[in-house]
């Protein structure tokens, strides 16, 4: 006979509670959105990572084409500013790997690198560029 789980009078006249299953459910809910919740943690955190890179990458490639949009600056003039600075920006959340310069009527910066990562095997690649007009007397 099935009898609701509220209250069931014990032997002594002293009402008490039975068990219900409502409880176990508990370590159920638990299992599944402890790791739901931390998932969405770590996807913050890295999204916050990869912006953290490509701020300090696009910076740096407007650092680079800018030093090297003035008159008489050269490509190692623009390539060496966007190094520095990329360096100086990262704080040790983006490492730069690779500084590519051209200089024409345009002064073009692509600064290339990579940011560090929560997740292991999952690298973040940055590759940011900024292009300004190269000063010219007229």
């Amino acid at each position: 006979m099935n009898r609701p789980a509220a209250l069931v009078t014990a032997v002594g006249g002293a009402p008490r509670r039975l068990r219900d299953e409502r409880g176990a459910a508990g370590p159920v809910t638990a299992a599944i959105v402890v790791p739901s919740l931390l998932f969405v943690i770590v996807a913050a955190i890295q999204i916050g990572l990869w912006y953290i890179a490509r701020s300090a990458a696009i910076t740096a490639a407007e650092e680079g084409a800018r030093v090297m949009a003035g008159q008489h600056a050269t490509q190692a003039d623009g390539c060496s500013a966007a190094r520095d600075f990329a360096t100086r920006a990262g704080h040790n959340l983006f490492t730069v790997s690779d500084v590519d310069c051209s200089r024409g009527l345009q002064s073009t910066v692509t600064v290339t690198g990579r940011g560090i990562s929560m997740v292991p095997g999952v690298p973040i690649t940055v590759n940011q560029s900024a292009t300004l007009p190269v000063e010219r007397v007229s």
